[in-house]
């Protein structure tokens, strides 16, 4: 047998322990990022994906640069990311005040954005606002009486109502 054939028996069986896969350590943000390549250079995993915090970390990050997109007036992608996030957020524990103010938050967004983005206009915003203030006004009445109702989201939707 030849070193070269050894070689490639040696790879081949390493890959077959391995499952064809290797692991790749990055820092990202300050996270870190494991990165699952197989053997055809296809496929992503992130270690606690599935977990309602990195689902809401990720949904808060969208809206993040949604709201960077905005300040930059780059409607179309604004309105990508708000869309990706509302989809990541109704997925979300909803039985979270946290998360449902959250997920207010990026519909009224998304309606700042509808309102000024060509092709939208301010009627197409309506249903982003309605979604927005039911959310709030939900939190509100499960809030209010238990006397946990926070400035912050009074204030959030005081500026839905405004609006609409």
């Amino acid at each position: 047998m030849s070193g070269d054939d050894w070689m490639q028996q040696l790879k081949k069986r390493k890959q077959q322990e391995t499952g064809q896969a290797r692991q790749q350590q990055a820092t990202t943000t300050g996270y870190a990022v494991t990165f699952t390549l197989s053997s055809e250079g296809t496929g992503m995993s992130l270690p606690g994906q599935e977990t309602p915090e990195f689902r809401y970390r990720r949904f808060v990050e969208l809206g993040r640069r949604g709201n960077e997109l905005y300040k930059q007036g780059r409607l179309a992608e604004v309105l990508a990311n708000f869309d990706a996030a509302i989809r990541l957020g109704t997925a979300l524990d909803l039985s979270v005040a946290e998360y449902r103010n959250g997920l207010a938050m990026a519909y009224y967004n998304r309606g700042l954005a509808k309102a000024q983005a060509s092709g939208h206009g301010p009627g197409s915003a309506l249903a982003d606002y309605d979604a927005a203030i039911a959310l709030r006004e939900a939190l509100r009445a499960e809030l209010e009486p238990a006397v946990r109702w926070e400035v912050g989201p009074r204030n959030d939707l005081g500026r839905v109502d405004v609006l609409s």
